[in-house]
């Protein structure tokens, strides 16, 4: 297995079992996310740094849990 599918796997495993510790250790310190959709939502946009991901994840997580 790819040294980036592991990483992938490992993040996503750590999210779905609520360890966002574990998942944000997967994401480099200085990531950038683009979240598309409409920009009324408040979880859409650019997500620069760990630290913004981890507030994006707990803003975002009532919506994974339905």
């Amino acid at each position: 297995m790819g040294e980036n599918v592991a990483l992938i796997e490992r993040y996503f495993a750590a999210f779905g079992a609520g360890d966002i510790g574990t998942a944000l250790d997967c994401i480099h310190p200085d990531a950038i996310w683009h979240v598309d959709g409409d920009p009324a939502v408040v979880t859409v946009g650019i997500i620069q740094g760990r630290d913004a991901v981890r507030r994006w994840l707990d803003a975002s997580r009532p919506a994974f849990d339905r």
